[in-house]
Order: C-alpha cells, then structure tokens, then sequence
C-alpha cells in the first residue's frame, strides 16, 4: 500500500497526474484500506476481583496489587455442599476439610456481587433469572456495560447487524446443577451454547452469535473469529467476550505482602 502512495506521488512531482486524480485515488485507498483492515475498539467493561472497570484493573495491574483477600464470610456456604464425603466422591473430588480458625485467613480472588442481577431490564422473569448460572447473568451485565460505554443505548443497539462472539473456557456447568435446587429452568439456566445466543435475542441482535471453547486460547479465538467476521462484512459491529468462571483459593503465607491498591 506504501508503495503504491509513493508511485501516485511521484506520478504528481513528474506531473503526468494532476492533484485532483491523485487526490481521488489517495482518498479511495484509504477508504479500501479502513474497510478491510482496520477495526476500531469503541467500548470496554469487565468485572474482575477487585476490578469493576478496565480503569480499575489497569491500576491494579501498575501498582502491582495482588487481588487477593480474606475469604468473605458469606462465601463459606458456598463450600458447605463440598465438605460432605459422600457428594464430594459422587462429583468426582476430595471432600473439603471442615471450617477451621484457619480458613477464615485463606486467601481468595472473588468476583463480588455475584447474586445480584437486574432481572427486569433484560426482560427475564425473575423465576428463569433465579436458574440462570451465575456467570451467564454477570456476562449479561458485563455486555451491556461495554454497549454502554461505546455510546450506545437499547434504542441504538436494537435490531442492529450486531454480532457476538463468545470465548469461554472450561465449558462446564454441570456442578451449578449439582448444588442448586431441581428445576426445569436449569436447562437454559446453565447451556454455555446459548450465551452468545442470549443477548441477540434481548435486544433482536441480527448478526451472527456463537460461544467457542478452545481451552485457555478462548478469548484469543473469539477475538480472531469476531474480527474475521467484520472483514467478511458478516455483521457491522460485534461484542467479543472473554469469559472465564473459575474458584481459587489460597493457603494463608504470612510472610506475603499486600501492596496497597491504588485510587
């Protein structure tokens, strides 16, 4: 392409093409080249332990903050079903010790609010939000969060050629089945196939919507096949998500230091 504005200038200085033409052809280039190659990041959000806001994780990231804290107390139920021998084996797992003086300093990377969702403004009836996984209700909030800080609002985004590509890794919520109550709601409330699929169907998204699980190169993948598909003018615009559920802990070190997180 360099070569070919170098030829189109030289053509002007010798003046066998008049500014006018190469204007014109300088301008067509350019135009050619945005359509094909180049793509614009219009809009971000995550949610991430100790991060609500991209802004927030950078921070995190430059001030080195290790985004582990003091097991929240209201997490421990969450480990209750676990420390039964009989279900843990069932599941495939060790049994998890019972809650000791030292559990409470156990460190962990949590994701806060994880039972709150606005089950109303997506239009879901609050019987299916309360099946839905965790992680699918987060994804939906996330989503709308990033369409929102690219400037775009319900009556913009609706019906558009909008497409979303959806990299999740360890494609599994069988155990979110395990540990809540039976219900019916549980089959649409914990399909990963449908996430990318949800968020079409709330806001009559016309372009293409797909959940792809590549391992650890999920994200990488959703984001190749996202910008692919912008390329092939498969959609105008297009929600690349990178979506990872996962539970950690750490043992407690006492010789760790936590470096102040930065405002």
């Amino acid at each position: 392409m360099s070569n070919l504005k170098k030829y189109i200038l030289e053509q002007v200085g010798s003046k066998k093409l008049s500014q006018d033409d190469a204007f014109k052809m300088l301008k067509e280039l350019q135009e050619s080249n945005y359509a094909k190659d180049e793509i614009a990041i219009i809009g971000m959000a995550c949610k991430l332990p100790e991060a609500e806001s991209p802004q927030e994780f950078w921070n995190n990231l430059i001030s080195e903050y290790r985004c582990f804290i003091p097991m929240p107390s209201e997490r421990h139920d969450f480990y209750d079903p676990f420390r039964n021998p009989h279900y843990a084996e069932f599941l495939g797992m060790k049994a998890i010790p019972r809650r000791t003086e030292t559990e409470d300093t156990s460190l962990v990377s949590v994701i806060t609010d994880i039972d709150k969702f606005d089950a109303a403004f997506f239009g879901i009836p609050p019987r299916e939000a309360k099946y839905i996984h965790p992680g699918q209700r987060i994804f939906l909030q996330t989503a709308w969060s990033a369409i929102e800080d690219a400037g775009y609002g319900v009556d913009t985004i609706q019906g558009s050629n909008t497409g979303v590509f959806v990299g999740e890794d360890h494609n599994n919520t069988l155990l979110y089945k395990y540990i809540t109550e039976p219900d019916q709601m549980h089959l649409t409330g914990s399909w990963e196939g449908i996430m990318a699929s949800r968020i079409n169907y709330i806001f009559n998204l016309r372009g293409p919507a797909m959940v792809l699980d590549t391992a650890c190169s999920s994200g990488l993948v959703a984001i190749h096949e996202a910008s692919n598909a912008l390329k092939n003018h498969d959609c105008e615009m297009l929600l690349p998500v990178v979506f990872r559920w996962v539970a950690e802990q750490q043992e407690p070190d006492l010789t760790m230091k936590m470096p102040q997180k930065m405002h």
